[in-house]
């Protein structure tokens, strides 16, 4: 029982290091999401725009994993 709470505790601190040091792109990515919903809100959403959604958001969070060298 302790080694799961201790891997837990290791899990969510490095979650929460690596939002904090990418936090602007994780902004943007979901900021992105936002006005894409708010973009599509009143239209028919098929999947070609949920694949759109995806692959941006997709996009800006990959630029994040791309700059953890720097």
């Amino acid at each position: 029982m302790s080694k799961q709470y201790n891997f837990l505790l290791l899990w969510v601190s490095q979650t929460w290091f690596t939002l904090l040091k990418y936090r602007i792109y994780f902004i943007q990515a979901f900021l992105v999401l936002f006005l894409m919903y708010l973009l599509l809100n009143k239209q028919e959403i098929n999947t070609q725009k949920i694949t759109l959604i995806l692959i941006t958001s997709l996009s800006f969070l990959k630029s994040a994993h791309g700059k953890k060298g720097e």
